[in-house]
């Protein structure tokens, strides 16, 4: 997140997608990483995010307001227009 946020800052347009088990990560609000309240900064400077619906299921989860549902055409759409794709 500090990397999308970074580029954010920089003026770039940002969008993650969590797959697997990073669903589960979008959930985390433990220190030191608290990545929940990451999302929610990284969401009031103006990046996207979404969570495999599927992987959402398979895990047990919920969408929320920091990790809303994200669905194979939207994955689709954000691959298609990025000039540029991290996978971490």
């Amino acid at each position: 997140m500090r990397v999308a946020r970074y580029a954010l800052s920089e003026g770039h347009g940002v969008a993650v997608f969590f797959l697997g088990a990073g669903v589960a990560t979008a959930q985390n609000q433990e220190e030191p990483f608290n990545v929940k309240g990451l999302l929610k900064q990284f969401l009031e400077e103006g990046g996207e995010v979404y969570a495999c619906k599927a992987c959402l299921r398979l895990h047990n989860l919920k969408p929320s307001k920091t990790c809303p549902v994200g669905t194979l055409k939207i994955l689709y759409q954000l691959l298609e227009k990025a000039d540029k794709v991290l996978i971490f």
